[in-house]
């Protein structure tokens, strides 16, 4: 198109036709870590075999604060902060 972005018009269409929008995405616009991370946390997110998992908010937070404060951070990395913030209490 006039933005030299790739284009699938018939795909593009049916799924206006659903209600969705549709583009294609090159590599450099995805950010495979974070596609790796809900990847792999989807069942927990989503629940496992129907179980909900339903976390303190408190301890939310402070991950969250972690992890955006350490943008790509691996869960091994991540557990190990959190192993410090934990005992430094």
């Amino acid at each position: 198109d006039e933005s030299n972005r790739w284009q699938d018009v018939l795909a593009q269409k049916r799924c206006e036709q659903l209600g969705f929008n549709f583009c294609i995405r090159t590599d450099s616009e995805i950010d495979w870590t974070k596609y790796r991370n809900l990847k792999y946390l989807g069942k927990y997110l989503d629940g496992y075999l129907g179980q909900k998992y339903v976390v303190d908010e408190e301890i939310h937070d402070r991950i969250k604060e972690v992890v955006e404060s350490h943008p790509g951070i691996s869960l091994s990395l991540l557990l190990d902060v959190w192993c410090e913030l934990s005992f430094s209490k």
